[in-house]
C-alpha cells in the first residue's frame, strides 16, 4: 500500500475498516511503502489510484489490486 493510500483511508478515521487497516499494518500483513505516481495514469485518476497502479507495476505478478475507480480498474 502507497503512503498517499494510507493516508486517504487513515484520515477518515469513523469509516468501516480503518480500525481493520491499521492492525494489518501494525501485523506486517500490509506493506505501506513512498511510491511516485506515473505520469501516463495521473491525467485520469487520483494521486492515491496512480501511486497504487505504480506498485503494482513495481511488482508485476506478485500484487493484488483493489480499487472503486472505474478508470483505475481499465
Amino acid at each position: 500500500m502507497s503512503t498517499t493510500v494510507r493516508d486517504e483511508v487513515l484520515a477518515r478515521g469513523d469509516r468501516p475498516g480503518v480500525r481493520e487497516l491499521c492492525a494489518a499494518i501494525g501485523n506486517g500483513w500490509i506493506r505501506v511503502v513512498d511510491a511516485e505516481p506515473i505520469a501516463a495514469a495521473a491525467a485520469n485518476l487520483d494521486v492515491g489510484e496512480t501511486s497504487t497502479l505504480t506498485l503494482a507495476i513495481d511488482h508485476s505478478g506478485l500484487s493484488l489490486v483493489l480499487t472503486d475507480e472505474t478508470i483505475g480498474r481499465s
